[in-house]
C-alpha cells in the first residue's frame, strides 16, 4: 500500500486503501513523522503535537515494537515464531511471549464471540485458495475444498495455558494471524505514543487506523469512506477520535467463480471466498477489535447486532 500525504487549502488528505482522512490543518503546524515496512504492509505514524522533544527516541521505540511483532507473527518467515508453532504445537505444548500469547487470546475470543465469523486457523483454508488461484484466476464453479483441510478449521482446536503462556494445536490447525496482527501493532504504538504524553496523532498499519485526541485545531478527524465502484469518490463522511478504524473490502478481485466476482476473505464456516460486494468499515476504541470486526462483518452482516460498542458501515 502506498499513502500519499498533500497539504493544501489547510486540509491535510490520507489516502488509505478505502478511505480518506479530511482535516482542517494549521498550515504553521507540519506533523513529525516516520514511515517503514513491516509485516508486509506500509507503517505511518504521525504526530501533530506543538511540542515533541524526544521524536527519535518514541519513533524508534515504536518500530521496534511492531518489527518485534512481525518476528514472530509473520508466518511468512519460517523462523519466526508462529511458524514453529505451527510445526511444533501440534505434538506438545509450546510456549510463547506475553504479546504472542494476548493475540492468541484474543483471536480465540473472537472466534467465540463472531460465532465462527472470524478465526484464526483459516490458514490451511487459505493456502488452498492461493494455490487454485496460481492455477487459474476463472473457475466455473466453487473449488471443492478437500476434508483433510476442512477438518483443520476450528479456533475450539487451539488450547492455552495461562499460567506458563503457552500453546496446544489439536487435529492439526495452523494459526494465520493476518486478520488481527495489524490491529495489535496499532494498538502497542498508540500505547507507546500515550506512555510519552503524546496527544495528537494518526498511526496507519495498512490501512488499519487509530486517531489520537483531536486534530489541531480542536475537532475530532475527520474520515470519508471511498465508494468501492470508484477510489477517488467519497461515499460517506464520519468523525473520529481516540478511535480506532479498520475496512474489509472486495474492491480487488482474488477469483471469478460461474461469472462472479469473490474476494480474498474466506468464509470459516462454510470454507467458501466471501463474495467481492463492496467494503465494511469499522470503528471501535481499540485497532485490534476494528481488525477483527471489519473481517467478521463482511463474512456475516449480521454480527454488527452483537457488538453495539462499536460502528459499522456498509458501502455496496
Amino acid at each position: 500500500m502506498i499513502i500519499n500525504n498533500k497539504i493544501k487549502n489547510l486540509q491535510i488528505f490520507i489516502l488509505l486503501f478505502s478511505f480518506i482522512f479530511v482535516s482542517s490543518c494549521i498550515p504553521k503546524i507540519i506533523p513529525r513523522e516516520i514511515c517503514f515496512t513491516a509485516m508486509n504492509t506500509f507503517v505511518k505514524i504521525q504526530v501533530f503535537d506543538k511540542e515533541f522533544p524526544n521524536k527519535e527516541v518514541v519513533f524508534l521505540a515504536c518500530e521496534k515494537k511492531v518489527k518485534n511483532i512481525e518476528a514472530w507473527g509473520n508466518h511468512f518467515s519460517k523462523t519466526s515464531k508462529i511458524s514453529f508453532v505451527n510445526a511444533v504445537a501440534k505434538e506438545k505444548w509450546v510456549p510463547v511471549n506475553p504479546d504472542f500469547y494476548y493475540v492468541l487470546e484474543v483471536g480465540k475470543k473472537a472466534g467465540y464471540e463472531t460465532k465462527g465469523d472470524f478465526d484464526i486457523t483459516v490458514k490451511p483454508l487459505i493456502d488452498f485458495y492461493k494455490i487454485k488461484q496460481q492455477e487459474s484466476t476463472v473457475f466455473s464453479e466453487m473449488p471443492k475444498i478437500p476434508s483433510n483441510i476442512k477438518s483443520k478449521i476450528g479456533f475450539k482446536n487451539i488450547s492455552l495455558d495461562p499460567l506458563r503462556n503457552r500453546v496446544l494445536l489439536n487435529n492439526d490447525v495452523q494459526i494465520d494471524l493476518s486478520g488481527i496482527l495489524k490491529g495489535f501493532a496499532v494498538d502497542q504504538i498508540v500505547s507507546v505514543l500515550r506512555a510519552n504524553s503524546i496527544k495528537k496523532a494518526i498511526v496507519n498499519a495498512g490501512g488499519t487506523v487509530y486517531c489520537m485526541g483531536s486534530d489541531v485545531d480542536g475537532k475530532p478527524w475527520v474520515i470519508g469512506i471511498r465508494d468501492p465502484k470508484n477510489k477517488n469518490k467519497i461515499i460517506k463522511r464520519i468523525s473520529l477520535e481516540n478511535k480506532a478504524v479498520s475496512t474489509s473490502a472486495g474492491y480487488e478481485r482474488f477469483i471469478i467463480i460461474n461469472g462472479k466476482e469473490y474476494s480474498h476473505i474466506v468464509n470459516p464456516k462454510t470454507c467458501k471466498l466471501v463474495p467481492a460486494k463492496g467494503s465494511v468499515t469499522v470503528v471501535s476504541d481499540m485497532a485490534v477489535s476494528a481488525d477483527i470486526l471489519s473481517t467478521a462483518a463482511f463474512v456475516d452482516s449480521s454480527i454488527k447486532r452483537i457488538f453495539t460498542t462499536s460502528k459499522f458501515y456498509f458501502i455496496n
